[in-house]
């Protein structure tokens, strides 16, 4: 039999593992979730975890890998993120890739001085902008956390610098609950209409615990409001190995996928269905 039409490959795909290594991989995240747990610090939270069947032990919260099962599967398999004017911009599913920029930099290297200096509004606005006009940046995140602004105000500002300098598709932290259920109002606004929004989602909201197994209650909670608005999300584990996390990528990635699960079945126990995505970003540590 001859099979025409058919592409192996269609995005960027580097894969490190093989088979048996990635089936070891996820015994060992299940082991770690039933085993060890995660810290969890909002206590509707553990309610809910403590009703789906999870063990308690104080704020430490052990999931039994059939509550993990269950909330893959009431997860979407994939999602669709558009562009500020409702066009497809981002599948996100199975093996695609798609390139962005980064946040949180507290510093700026001055475009024009070559200075260090703390990094403003105006320069977000700025980065989004020459984002907006790169064919090869997908998404855009506020290039850095101004310090020119009110820090519990910074992501409405940071959101409105991004919002009104590209069209593309935006990743945002969101500092605190609040500052994420602005945010998404502001983006109703831009959308027409909250429905609009759920709609077309042209925004995803990035909360991240803490490495290693700490879920803060302000991070729970910003997941929440955007699980409770149906708005995608990526909460993004950040391990660092040799620091917090193992120093082996093997224990690093296990880590990594124990606490972006633990967020995934915070979601879907909070709203089964909402679109919701694994991520972690892994660092060495430098132990020179």
């Amino acid at each position: 039999m001859i099979q025409s039409s058919f592409v192996e490959n269609r995005s960027v795909y580097f894969r490190v593992l093989s088979d048996d290594q990635i089936w070891e991989i996820k015994q060992a995240t299940f082991e770690v979730l039933e085993k060890v747990g995660c810290q969890i610090l909002h206590e509707g939270a553990r309610t809910l975890l403590k009703e789906a069947g999870a063990v308690m032990q104080d704020d430490i919260v052990k999931l039994p890998r059939y509550i993990v099962e269950q909330c893959i599967r009431t997860a979407p398999k994939g999602f669709t993120i558009y562009d500020r004017h409702g066009q497809r911009a981002l599948e996100v599913e199975g093996r695609k890739s798609y390139y962005g920029t980064s946040t949180a930099s507290p510093n700026t290297r001055d475009i024009y001085t070559q200075q260090v200096r703390p990094t403003t509004i105006a320069d977000i606005a700025r980065s989004a902008k020459i984002a907006d006009a790169l064919p090869n940046i997908d998404w855009v995140m506020p290039m850095g956390s101004a310090q020119d602004v009110h820090p519990t105000a910074a992501d409405v500002h940071e959101f409105e610098a991004v919002v009104t300098n590209t069209v593309k598709p935006i990743v945002f932290i969101g500092y605190t609950p609040r500052g994420v259920e602005l945010v998404f109002e502001m983006a109703a606004e831009v959308a027409g209409g909250l429905d609009r929004l759920q709609e077309r989602p042209f925004l995803l909201l990035y909360p991240e615990p803490i490495s290693p197994f700490v879920f803060p209650a302000d991070v729970v909670e910003r997941m929440f409001v955007a699980a409770d608005l149906n708005l995608p999300q990526i909460p993004g584990p950040a391990a660092q190995p040799g620091a917090t996390s193992p120093v082996t990528l093997a224990g690093s990635i296990v880590q990594a996928l124990a606490e972006g699960l633990m967020s995934l079945v915070l979601v879907q126990l909070r709203r089964p269905g909402a679109p919701c995505t694994l991520s972690a970003n892994i660092a060495v540590f430098d132990m020179a």
